[in-house]
This record gives structure tokens, C-alpha cells and sequence, in this order.
């Protein structure tokens, strides 16, 4: 089975780069084609704008209508309007459980309102017993998210300094709860997310694999390509640097061992 994510689309009227980001569009459509998947899941980010939330609509829609679609809200997005998304995709916007025959793909739709920026997010109680129920299975589980769930300060921050004071507090504040959930679940092999807009990995057992933005200059039409079979994921990440056509050749690629 072939999953495809992108994350951070940010084709609104807020962003700074929203002419640039429309003109992605159409290279975005590419990619989906490019890459041929049986589900595609979009860690989103930016729907602020309702025009350009419809004419994604219409875009994605023209796709293959058999591909399996999944959303979740961004922090621009939850910020303003968590819950009207839905309805203007007319798809479910929020937690999704996808299973493969060997894996189980969960879209975890936890909080993406900021408490204050001298908070940041929190996963609610009621957010961490979903995902605790959502990792209940004896496959392995590959975890989508927005917000980043890992935080390492000597590897985020060369600087050492607070790295969350420096990006307006991108993490959750009880990801050490997140945490607890995850290893005691013992079966999350890869976790992906959003929101910082650049490539990052993380190992921990877990694999925290952060996405580059799909619209961004630094990334145009950056997506993932992940291919599960009976033993292993096969992540690749490809990006279309020429703004021309996608190459074959990923700009990232490794593959995790299934349990």
C-alpha cells in the first residue's frame, strides 16, 4: 500500500507568500500524480482562505476519486477555524485510523490551538486516551501529526538555547506525556509531522520524521512517498527543485522494519 503526505500548504490570504503559494498549486496536483498513492493524508496547515480552501477542493477532487483522502488541522487553521474545514471538504477533518495489512496509519487530530505563546499546545486528557486507543493493535503503527511530538533541544538548537521560545513555542508543553503513551504502546515505528516547514529526523526508537512544507521556496512541492509491504516502510521524500518536473530519484530515502 502507498501512502502520500503533505503537510503545510498555507494557500491563504494571511500568508506572506500567497501569490507564490498559489502558483504551487498546479505543481502540487503534480506531485499527487507523480506519485500514484492509495491514500493521501494532508497534515495541513493554512486553509485559512475560503476561496482558495474551495479551489483545493476542486483540485484534489479531480484526482482519482478511489484515492483515500485524510486531513488534519494546522495551528493556523485551529487557530481560527477548527470545524468549518470539514464541511468545505467535505471530508472528515480530525483523527483517522487507516489499516494496511502488515500496518496501521494513524492521523492524530490533537490540539493545534496555541494556550498563549508562553504556553504553546497541550494534548487534552481526552486527546491522550484517543491516541492511547488508537495504538492499541498488534501492527505497526505509523503516526501522523501536525505539531512535531519530539523535542530535543541539543539537536534542535545549536545554540542551546530554548528553541521553542525562538519559533513561538511549535511543541507541546506535556510532550513528555505524548511520550509515555507512544513507548508504552511499544509499536509506533515511524511518527511524522508539519509545522516548522523543514526536513528533520529524529531516532528514538521511534522515528520522528519532520515534513517540509509543500509550498514553501525551500521546499516547492515538497511530499512523502511511503511504501508498506509485509516487512518494512519504505519512506522516500521527493521535491521538485527544478519547479519543472519531478526527477524519480528522492531527495531523502530510508526504510524501517516492520514487527
Amino acid at each position: 500500500m502507498r501512502f502520500v503526505v503533505v503537510t503545510d500548504v498555507h494557500w491563504n490570504e494571511h500568508c506572506a507568500e500567497k501569490n507564490y503559494s498559489l502558483d504551487q498549486a498546479s505543481l502540487f496536483m503534480r506531485a499527487m500524480s507523480f506519485a500514484n498513492g492509495d491514500i493521501d493524508g494532508v497534515c495541513a496547515d493554512g486553509f485559512v482562505d475560503l476561496e482558495n480552501l474551495s479551489n483545493y477542493k476542486r483540485a484534489f477532487n479531480a484526482l482519482n476519486p478511489d484515492i483515500s483522502r485524510y486531513f488534519l488541522d494546522g495551528n493556523h487553521d485551529g487557530t481560527w477555524f477548527v470545524g468549518r474545514h470539514a464541511s468545505i471538504l467535505e471530508h472528515h477533518v480530525g483523527t483517522s485510523i487507516v489499516e494496511a495489512e502488515n500496518a496501521r496509519l494513524i492521523f492524530w487530530g490533537a490540539s493545534v490551538r496555541n494556550d498563549g505563546h508562553e504556553q504553546g499546545y497541550t494534548a487534552s486528557d481526552e486527546e491522550l486516551e484517543a491516541l492511547k486507543s488508537a495504538l492499541s493493535s498488534d501492527k505497526s503503527v505509523i503516526l501522523g501529526t501536525h505539531i512535531p511530538l519530539y523535542h530535543d533541544k541539543e539537536e534542535d538548537d545549536p545554540d542551546h538555547r530554548d528553541f521553542s521560545q525562538k519559533l513561538r513555542f511549535p511543541f507541546y508543553n506535556n510532550e513528555a506525556q505524548i511520550h509515555e503513551v507512544i513507548e508504552e504502546a511499544g509499536n509506533v515505528v515511524l511518527a511524522l509531522s508539519g509545522h516548522l516547514h523543514n526536513y528533520k529526523t529524529l531516532d528514538r526508537g521511534t522515528a520522528y520524521v519532520r515534513l517540509p512544507s509543500v509550498t514553501r521556496p525551500w521546499s516547492a512541492g515538497a511530499f512523502a512517498v511511503l511504501d508498506v509491504d509485509e516487512s518494512k516502510i519504505d519512506f522516500r521524500l521527493y521535491q521538485n527543485e527544478a519547479a519543472i518536473a519531478y526527477d524519480e530519484h528522492p531527495v531523502q530515502a530510508f526504510s524501517i522494519s516492520l514487527f
